[in-house]
């Protein structure tokens, strides 16, 4: 059987599946994070951090294993992001889900440590969590969601969107004042994340073997500009 084939016979093993009908086994699929960098010889440092290497231990798996699909994700989940994105780049929430090394360099965030940095280079990324609200300010949130998160919570989590210079501290009452000379959280956060995803060059990788292209997603952190971006990109058969 050639490759066409194969990627024949995966994808309709797939489809079936989803669109409730028996295949003609169980699909085999498998998710990742740390796992592809092992096997390949790489730290966990790497892989997160060098896209390159990241391709490369994805695609030794996909190889070496015969998975009907593959997704590798480096990154903590971070459904704040997404949400902080919400009302001025709904387009860029999905994309914002998961706080990747490169967004944590950036940013600042105190939610989480990562290999290479806080933690030893061959450790697993850690989400940590800290308080950024208190009871008293469940009113604020409660009357405007989106705003609150983007006022008050984003600039307490990202170490680097919190208070620019002359602007009024994040743990001020929320204002609609639009005469403030700094730029609003969410706006720069939206901003520096779009510059990332049109400045990150979207590749498809060609796989002599098993992969559908819708199938297999192979999660890579590119830096680009000042923010990176997390780009799942198909892997064809041919």
């Amino acid at each position: 059987m050639d490759a066409a084939e194969i990627y024949r016979e995966k994808l309709d093993r797939l489809e079936a599946v989803i669109h409730g009908k028996e295949p003609d086994r169980v699909p085999v699929t498998a998710m990742m994070s740390l796992f592809h960098a092992r096997y390949a010889g790489y730290t966990a440092a790497e892989t997160i951090f060098d896209p390159v290497k990241n391709k490369e231990a994805a695609l030794k798996v996909a190889h070496d294993f015969d998975f009907d699909s593959l997704t590798v994700l480096t990154g903590l989940e971070a459904t704040f992001m997404s949400l902080t994105l919400l009302q001025t780049a709904p387009d860029l929430a999905p994309s914002a889900r998961f706080m990747q090394g490169r967004y944590h360099d950036i940013l600042k965030d105190v939610y989480t440590k990562w290999p290479g940095r806080e933690l030893a280079e061959d450790s697993h990324p850690q989400f940590i969590g800290k308080e950024i609200m208190t009871v008293e300010e469940y009113g604020q949130l409660t009357e405007n969601p989106t705003e609150f998160l983007n006022r008050v919570a984003l600039p307490r989590i990202c170490g680097a969107l919190s208070d620019p210079p002359g602007s009024p501290p994040n743990r001020m009452p929320l204002s609609h004042d639009t005469e403030r000379n700094w730029e609003h959280p969410m706006r720069q956060w939206a901003r520096l994340f779009r510059g990332g995803l049109r400045s990150a060059a979207s590749r498809r990788f060609r796989l002599p073997g098993v992969m559908p292209p819708l199938s297999m997603s192979l999660a890579i952190s590119c830096v680009t500009l000042k923010i990176s971006s997390l780009i799942s990109t198909g892997i064809p058969m041919t």
